[in-house]
């Protein structure tokens, strides 16, 4: 499931069951008819508290205004259901590790000389550390994307409104 060819995916599908892909059916859900406002509505509840769309949302992940434009249907699910496996270049998941003890999981923006600037979850807003006071910076291979609660057919809503975003 982890091969970046959806051929694959779908072949590993027909072969394995869909209990691979956390219980979803990928076959179907990439034929079926989806409901553009549900998915607009979806997309309000959990996608802008992390995504900008248009003029809506927080400035945290990638912006999702030309996402329908930039993946295939196949793409999007995959992205939505195993978002570790698609992060994109500036969006890695950092592990900061403080001299007193506290970690924080976030994404990096910059470092200088004496600071570390990030980005933490779902704050578009940047915050500036001291690198006199970080122990250690790890880059993990978890996206900070969680998964979400959403049935098969508000994944094909959500991605369904996603793919008319094009501008």
């Amino acid at each position: 499931m982890s091969s970046w060819n959806g051929n694959i995916r779908v072949l590993a599908l027909e072969k394995y069951g869909d209990s691979i892909a956390q219980g979803y059916d990928l076959v179907k859900m990439l034929s079926a008819k989806g409901e553009v406002e549900k998915g607009k509505t979806l997309a309000s509840t959990y996608c802008i508290a992390c995504h900008k769309i248009g003029n809506e949302g927080v400035d945290f992940g990638p912006a999702l205004s030309q996402i329908g434009g930039k993946l295939s249907r196949e793409g999007l699910i995959n992205a939505i259901i195993n978002p570790s496996e698609g992060m994109g270049f500036g969006y890695e998941t950092q592990l900061v590790k403080f001299k007193d003890g506290k970690e924080i999981r976030c994404i990096v923006n910059s470092k200088t000389e004496n600071d570390l600037i990030v980005k933490l979850v779902g704050s578009g807003e940047q915050t500036i550390y001291k690198l006199a006071n970080i122990e250690s910076i790890t880059q993990l291979s978890e996206s900070l994307m969680p998964a979400f609660p959403i049935s098969e057919q508000e994944l094909v809503d959500l991605v369904s409104y996603l793919e008319g975003m094009r501008k």
